[in-house]
């Protein structure tokens, strides 16, 4: 059976989307009670089955996009994340940003839970672009997509970039982000070293030490009155 906040959540919208539908038609006076009212009892007898794959599908299609069912769609997509079932989180999550009812600010929170989605099943390429895109909007949003971005690039081991974006995230964040990007430079000037590349590897370090000294110690000129 799925676990008991699953479940939870699943009947959650399923009210909610019945409430909405009921009000909806209510106000407009078009009977249409009798095609979501079957749905919810398709999708009741998946989920009696165990069949939750079924039963999302038939939920997700059944129930209105609106401001009031956006967060419960995001909770029930970040659920089966932290459940490691990314297929079903990317699913929700890509299902819910194709609808044109999303405001603005709705879809930049699709679009990071969509991120996070790609970036824990591997696909760091796609989450670097949502995230790229993201950063480069003005919205409230913009420094989580950063701070995101950021960690798809320590993955990665882009130095190069990773030290761009903190460099970007850093004002008013003290000394820890100094501290990150210490640590940037410093892998950066051991890759140059490694290409016996001294004059770069050589800038590099002065430019860990620029953010915090206590960095690089343990590298070639880290120290030395030659920096």
């Amino acid at each position: 059976m799925p676990d008991i906040a699953l479940l939870g959540l699943i009947l959650a919208a399923i009210v909610i989307g019945y409430f909405l539908g009921w009000r909806d038609q209510k106000r407009r006076r078009v009977n249409s009670s009798g095609k979501l009212s079957k749905d919810y009892f398709v999708g009741l007898n998946y989920l009696i089955n165990e069949q939750t794959d079924e039963a999302i599908d038939v939920f997700i299609k059944a129930l209105d996009i609106n401001n009031d069912t956006v967060d419960t769609y995001l909770a029930l997509g970040n659920l089966f994340s932290k459940r490691g079932e990314v297929e079903k989180s990317i699913r929700v999550h890509q299902d819910l940003l194709a609808r044109p009812s999303l405001t603005s600010i709705q879809s930049f929170q699709v679009q990071l839970a969509l991120a996070q989605n790609y970036s824990s099943a591997g696909l760091l390429d796609r989450a670097e672009s949502i995230l790229i895109d993201l950063s480069r909007q003005n919205h409230e949003l913009r420094d989580q997509a950063l701070q995101q971005l950021l960690r798809v690039y320590e993955q990665e081991r882009e130095w190069v970039k990773a030290a761009e974006v903190a460099e970007r995230l850093r004002p008013g964040r003290g000394e820890h982000f100094a501290v990150i990007l210490a640590h940037y430079y410093c892998e950066q000037s051991e890759t140059a070293l490694k290409q016996n590349d001294r004059v770069n590897a050589r800038r590099l370090i002065r430019q860990a030490f620029s953010r915090d000294k206590k960095q690089c110690q343990g590298q070639p000129f880290a120290g030395s009155n030659g920096i």
